[in-house]
């Protein structure tokens, strides 16, 4: 996926980019697939369904591919091409969790689907070989045994010249090519999870972002799993069953449903069994809070939180990349109304709108900042639960251009009914009255408190190394 010193895209994931970008039609995916006349067309398509396909349609359309034997070469990071087969890149595809330095979205695991009946059980070419091995051992001994009963009453024969360089039977193709390097090297590499001595790391990505974008969290991916040795294990939430439902719902998909369904991620994924630290991105800096509060099984190590906006926004001014059509369509409906009903229900960041001219109209019907905010009613589990975590490590930027006001993400907002003035953390009421414990964490130095004097998300590689990485150590 990347080449040369400066870690520069290789020319394949460009057009992988370029791709989720105009986000074709699926039919055009599936011609790129079945194509068979141009191998890198078809593994340009098969890559591209795996990060946008359900899983259903992943195993659908990739595993005929397995019948694909012809090479490729696959640039490395030293600008070397090196040879893989078509097979073997889509063996990587189907049972690794990164590929080509992209993390992929997470595969149900086929079993489960044949249970459901959403896939047919399939028939590996192995199994032919299997069987025939089982036989031939089984006829093997049956003959050894003849053999004993003979020699006890015959004189021992001499033994006969073989050929051992003659197979038994004619190789399919599969086992008749000649390995490449990366074949030799995966035999001694297992897809199980080993745990090691680094804690897991939990991503959540912000608005307009998806859980596997290889320019934003995979390159974060890559500086935690460089930077910490061991490498940790890290789960990059997606919310949806690809990354375009993940992106869509970072809109639009009712903050609290995405809360429940993110717990439910967390608990089925047995390597956060012992505790993970989570990092959240823009919004996903209070998505997690969130996790936090409502969801302390598997339990959080360290909370660290990027240009989350914690006590809301009052503000919508621009949006990053490709999203502009939808933040158009967002201005609209915040215009319409912020507070009604049906906003507050399908329009993410209306959920953490805090409008400081109309307080009490935000306590009654936020869906949710307000209740995570224990402005509404006060749930001791959220301070209890919140209380657990290690340390709470809050990153604001000083030139925030996208969040409004950017005191939020240290828990900072608008005076009432005046936003020329703003209210610090330690001066609010959710600290004076220590709804959340915040007062407590602060009093013991757990609350962490970080600047980068730069816009929204625009930290460095170095930056990002000295003050975020310590905290995922240990």
């Amino acid at each position: 996926g990347v080449s040369g010193g400066n870690i520069r895209p290789a020319p394949f994931l460009c057009l992988i980019l370029k791709m989720l970008q105009i986000c074709p039609e699926k039919d055009i995916i599936v011609e790129f697939i079945k194509n068979e006349e141009f191998k890198y067309v078809r593994a340009l398509g098969a890559f591209y369904m795996r990060l946008v396909g359900t899983s259903v349609e992943v195993y659908k359309y990739l595993e005929p591919l397995y019948n694909d034997y012809r090479k490729m070469k696959r640039l490395n990071r030293n600008d070397k091409y090196e040879l893989v087969h078509m097979d073997e890149f889509i063996d990587e595809l189907l049972r690794e969790e990164r590929v080509l330095d992209v993390q992929l979205p997470r595969l149900q695991k086929r079993w489960i689907l044949e249970e459901n009946n959403q896939l047919e059980a399939r028939q590996s070419v192995l199994d032919e070989d299997i069987d025939d091995n089982e036989s031939s051992d089984e006829d093997e001994q049956e003959e050894a045994k003849k053999m004993q009963k003979k020699e006890q009453t015959t004189e021992k024969p001499k033994k006969k010249w073989k050929d051992y360089d003659k197979p038994e039977r004619s190789p399919s193709p599969r086992h008749g090519r000649s390995p490449s390097p990366r074949e030799k090297s995966s035999k001694k590499r297992s897809h199980a999870f080993v745990v090691s001595g680094s804690p897991p790391v939990v991503l959540w990505h912000g608005m307009g972002d998806s859980c596997c974008n290889p320019l934003s969290l995979g390159t974060i991916i890559k500086l935690i799993e460089k930077e910490i040795s061991p490498s940790p294990y890290v789960h990059s939430l997606r919310i949806g069953s690809n990354v375009e439902e993940d992106t869509a719902n970072g809109f639009f998909m009712n903050v609290n449903h995405q809360i429940d369904h993110a717990c439910q991620l967390l608990k089925a994924d047995k390597n956060l069994t012992n505790g993970y630290h989570a990092i959240g991105f823009s919004q996903g800096g209070q998505f997690l809070r969130a996790i936090a509060q409502r969801c302390p099984n598997p339990p959080m190590l360290n909370l660290i939180s990027i240009g989350g906006q914690h006590q809301g926004v009052f503000g919508f001014p621009r949006c990053p990349g490709d999203n502009v059509t939808i933040c158009n369509y967002i201005r609209e409906l915040l215009r319409f109304g912020v507070y009604e009903s049906f906003v507050q229900e399908h329009l993410v960041q209306a959920e953490y709108w805090q409008d400081p001219h109309r307080e009490e109209l935000y306590r009654k019907v936020s869906v949710f900042l307000a209740d995570i905010n224990q402005e509404r009613t006060f749930n001791k589990d959220y301070r209890t639960n919140l209380l657990k975590i290690r340390n709470f490590v809050m990153v604001k930027f000083l030139r925030d251009t996208m969040v409004y006001p950017h005191e939020s993400e240290h828990f900072g907002f608008y005076a009432v009914n005046d936003t020329s003035k703003i209210v610090p953390l330690r001066e609010s009421d959710i600290y004076l009255k220590d709804l959340l414990g915040l007062q407590v964490m602060d009093q013991q130095a757990r609350l962490k408190f970080l600047e980068s004097d730069t816009d929204h998300l625009r930290f460095s590689d170095q930056w990002f190394i000295d003050n975020i990485i310590p905290y995922l150590k240990d």
